[in-house]
């Protein structure tokens, strides 16, 4: 594996705090990586981290992850929707590795390439501008595949044939002013 981590950093960058991260190179959306979300454009995996560069370089020299492929396009992303919130969207299995507090409220399992796309269709499916039924939008790039609980979501995920392992990735995030927030204020109040 090549990349920033396998050459010594820039001595004013050498006492930053660095994640190592599986992800398509060059993705403008790693500039708003949330370990939490799915704020990047692409797939991201945090692999490493955090720590010091120096740590990062010798796991990383040490391990020598191999490349990896995955596909990028009709993801399933769960959105949740609670007390007046639409949180950014997770991943099934960063969903399914919450804790009982973070399981509350309505959770839409939405089929999209990106991001973006699922929690605009999640967004505008709370202010009832997307129909809710199940299957493709005609007004935005996503599909509807269920909305319900937590744990109803969960099982919709799993039913789908993908596999979901529950994950609990540390509370990191890029400091960039291009992050996007957690969540966003809705009008209806929620559940």
């Amino acid at each position: 594996m090549s990349g920033p981590a396998s050459r010594p950093p820039d001595s004013q960058f050498a006492d930053w705090t660095c994640v190592l991260v599986r992800a398509v190179p060059y993705d403008e959306g790693l500039r708003r990586l949330d370990a939490l979300y799915e704020s990047t454009t692409y797939p991201c995996d945090l692999i490493w981290g955090p720590g010091t560069w120096k740590d990062a370089a010798a796991w990383l020299e040490q391990e020598q992850p191999p490349e990896d492929e995955v596909d990028v396009l009709d993801r399933l992303f769960l959105v949740q929707h609670h007390n007046g919130r639409i949180y950014l969207p997770r991943t099934p299995d960063v969903a399914a590795g919450l804790a009982e507090e973070g399981q509350h409220g309505i959770w839409y399992l939405i089929q999209a390439d990106y991001p973006s796309d699922a929690l605009r269709h999640a967004r505008a499916h709370a202010a009832g501008q997307c129909r809710p039924e199940t299957g493709p939008c005609t007004k935005c790039p996503a599909e509807s595949v269920g909305a319900g609980t937590w744990l109803e979501m969960l099982t919709l995920a799993a039913d789908t044939g993908r596999t979901v392992t529950p994950r609990r990735p540390p509370e990191i995030a890029v400091p960039s002013i291009r992050a996007w927030p957690r969540f966003f204020e809705i009008a209806d109040g929620g559940t």
